[in-house]
């Protein structure tokens, strides 16, 4: 009887989630829902700029809770912050517009800048 039970729950679970995928809404909330995640994906890697953009060459860059932020099309002077970045720029070759790391970034780079291949290639990193 127990087994019998367990079974039909989960037949009936099965159910559930396949009527689920089936079912038309609005496509309003999910596309918005969509929008919303690709807009953030695309922001976080976006580093801001120290310098006020000479043109009027800028993005707009808005986050979930509605916060926007304007930022040059192409900085000239970066400042690195969050574990890793400093490797990114060193992959795309932008080390010369980098100007600070937060201080995470550069104690580990002072302790461990044997161990790290980007900081090998690019010693002005500190």
């Amino acid at each position: 009887m127990k087994k019998a039970l367990t079974i039909l729950i989960m037949i009936a679970m099965l159910a559930a989630i396949a009527f689920a995928g089936c079912t038309s809404g609005s496509g309003s909330a999910g596309g918005s829902a969509t929008a919303a995640a690709t807009q953030t994906a695309t922001a976080a890697p976006v580093a801001t700029g120290t310098e006020t953009p000479t043109d009027s060459a800028t993005i707009t860059i808005t986050d979930v809770a509605g916060r926007s932020v304007v930022v040059p099309d192409n900085p000239s002077k970066i400042a690195v912050s969050g574990s890793g970045s400093s490797r990114y720029f060193a992959w795309l070759g932008a080390t010369d517009r980098m100007v600070a790391v937060d201080f995470q970034d550069s104690s580990l780079l002072k302790r461990k800048a044997e161990t790290r291949p980007y900081m090998l290639a690019n010693p002005q990193i500190k």
